[in-house]
């Protein structure tokens, strides 16, 4: 009957409320519980509510009173650690109080062993958030870093805040990158996201204190994590890596993993002519011709599913076709595809500079010919001087083509046409380019005007030789009646 009363008087002093009288009675409470089956009180006896005693106070006092006991053998650890297994569901106040424990500066190393080996076994399947954060907050001891990732793993599912925690650790690359792969598993847009900006911030930081192999890892998990991101959203500029790769930081193949990654966004609006020049710099500026066919393939890809950027993607086969068009083995392997893969997408070109066009009559007459009647109306000055100076062969093909073209800007045609003649060029050109201009006189609107303007507004005719011989014809017509003459 004396033994049943101790408790009960243990028991219901606990919660007291003269202080001196609860802590002596929890003192108590933490010897009888210390003693195992021998002693007065177990863990199930005890009750713990928001109003009293709490599990969290309780546990912390306890933790204290173990550590500052002044004689302890591994028999009272393995009492004290029997005693936490009584009770489960308070298991992560238990683990809380282990691990500041585990942190005393007053215990002993096997202690501190029996502390840690008591978290690691006790890491089972559920929700360690608030636990991993702990951890992660002492990343000076290696030992609790480790245990964070074993806790993550088997996490239901860990939170941002743990992500975040471990990007702002003050650790060595590959000890993150290790948590990050756990990270990664899951794949989720919102880690996703973390990971690779950090990734990001760690392989452009000017520190410098990567090593190779981590460089390599850093590289592989970008190459991972970029298809799987939203790059507009994320504002993640193709231009970082535009600059590494200039600045040698990045090799061709990375590189070239990067740009296919932007090539299957979503939407490549923004980013096109970056990622363009990126391919046209590996395999044009620096004639890596080993990637030639890669190349090629995402571009054709890109033709396929995004008609609205064939402009761009023609531009670059034709520098592609353009560079490498006098090697034989170029010829054989990749110039008819080429040229079939731009043919098949004419329609969905809307228009074309004079770069375009002076590619294209280097590398095929019928092409050049096909993109004539899409030139840009500003171009037209330069691609008939082109063809004037440099292809007179191709004159009557393109001047077909090209007044067959809606709103034309007669006065500026005619204007160059007369600046053409003069200028040093061949009998047979010479000729065409008379014609022509003849043409685009004679077909001026409102000719009472033109004719009224002709020694003023097209002075450039008045040469005093053949262009003279011609504006002189036109003004002799202009003033000729069509109605005297029809009844005459």
């Amino acid at each position: 009957m004396e033994k049943i009363l101790s408790k009960a008087l243990l028991l219901q002093n606990v919660h007291s409320t003269d202080s001196f009288v609860a802590e002596y009675c929890l003192k108590e409470v933490f010897e009888e519980l210390l003693k195992g089956r021998q002693g007065l009180v177990s863990m199930q006896d005890l009750i713990f509510s928001p109003q009293g005693l709490t599990a969290k106070e309780f546990f912390k006092k306890f933790g204290i009173y173990f550590l500052e006991k002044e004689a302890k053998n591994m028999q009272d650890w393995d009492n004290f650690f029997n005693i936490l297994e009584d009770r489960p569901e308070y298991m992560e106040n238990f683990r809380q109080m282990v691990l500041k424990m585990y942190l005393h500066q007053n215990i002993s190393r096997e202690a501190k062993r029996r502390c840690y080996l008591w978290l690691n076994y006790r890491c089972q399947y559920g929700d360690h958030n608030n636990f991993i954060l702990k951890l992660l907050s002492h990343p000076e001891d290696g030992k609790l870093l480790l245990l964070a990732n074993k806790y993550c793993c088997q996490s239901i599912y860990p939170s941002q805040a743990v992500l975040e925690a471990v990007c702002s650790l003050s650790i060595r690359v590959s000890r993150k990158l290790d948590a990050y792969s756990f990270f990664l598993k899951f794949n989720d847009k919102e880690f996703d996201t973390v990971i690779l900006k950090n990734l990001l911030k760690e392989i452009t930081s000017p520190a410098g204190n990567i090593t190779w192999a981590e460089k390599k890892q850093i590289w592989a998990m970008i190459v991972k994590l970029l298809p799987r991101t939203d790059l507009v959203e994320c504002q993640i500029d193709i231009n970082l890596f535009s600059d590494l790769f200039q600045k040698n930081r990045i090799d061709s193949a990375t590189y070239l993993d990067v740009l296919d990654a932007y090539a299957k966004q979503k939407s490549v609006a923004k980013n096109i002519s970056a990622m363009l020049n990126g391919y046209a710099h590996v395999v044009v500026f620096k004639q890596q011709k080993e990637y030639l066919s890669r190349v090629n393939s995402v571009v054709f890809a890109l033709m396929d599913s995004k008609p609205e950027y064939c402009e761009e993607a023609l531009a670059l086969l034709l520098d592609i076709a353009y560079h490498w068009k006098d090697e034989n083995w170029f010829k054989f392997e990749y110039l008819s595809n080429i040229k079939a893969n731009i043919y098949r997408h004419l329609l969905s070109v809307k228009e074309v500079n004079i770069s375009v066009l002076s590619r294209s009559i280097a590398i095929d007459d019928n092409l050049f010919l096909s993109l004539v009647n899409k030139v840009n109306k500003k171009e037209i000055k330069p691609l008939v001087e082109m063809v004037a100076l440099k292809y007179p062969q191709m004159w009557t093909s393109v001047w077909s083509r090209l007044t067959s073209l809606p709103n034309l800007n007669l006065d500026e045609l005619l204007s160059t046409l007369a600046a053409l003649y003069k200028q040093s060029i061949n009998e047979q050109i010479s000729q065409n380019i008379l014609a022509s201009l003849q043409m685009v006189l004679y077909n001026l609107p409102a000719k009472e005007n033109v004719a009224s303007e002709l020694k003023t507004k097209f002075a450039y005719l008045q040469d005093g030789g053949k262009l003279q011989a011609i504006s002189d014809s036109y003004l002799a017509n202009s003033e000729k009646s069509i109605v005297n003459h029809m009844v005459g």
